[in-house]
């Protein structure tokens, strides 16, 4: 497996929006709360609105077949606080050093951030994991 971090584009729009809406609701104590038809006509009206906003947003992808995507990461600079909104690997590819290349290609320093969505994931071998735990960020669900 030969991955290849890149640029977002148009058609990974889908993907984003469809992996975002379903792992967020799957790895999040807060999304779990909420009823289905709540959960996902508001919170897919948030991440339409940051992924309108002037976001960066990198790709995990297989280095020949771009569409063929094993995470992403999105990020926004602000001049008051830098923000990771999300960080996603398919389940397939975790615990292979994906999220990492992705959040070293981040266009911040990582120590300094905030995250506006908090997940933990349970891994067999590992426990529970937080990225955002993980990496010292500092949660801040109100910057979405």
């Amino acid at each position: 497996m030969q991955i290849k971090i890149r640029s977002f584009v148009p058609e990974d729009l889908n993907f984003i929006l469809n992996s975002w809406l379903h792992s967020f609701r799957d790895c999040s104590r807060f999304a779990q709360t909420i009823p289905d038809h709540i959960y996902n006509k508001y919170h897919s009206l948030v991440i339409q609105r940051i992924l309108e906003r002037k976001i960066d947003c990198l790709i995990a992808s297989d280095e020949e077949e771009k569409d063929l995507i094993y995470g992403y990461a999105v990020f926004e600079k602000n001049l008051k606080q830098d923000i990771f909104h999300y960080v996603y690997v398919k389940r397939a590819f975790n615990l292979q050093g994906i999220a990492k290349k992705l959040i070293k290609e981040a266009p911040f320093k990582v120590e300094h951030a905030y995250a506006s969505h908090m997940t933990a994931i349970k891994h067999k071998d590992q426990g529970i994991f937080c990225l955002v735990k993980h990496l010292n960020l500092i949660h801040c669900p109100y910057l979405v």
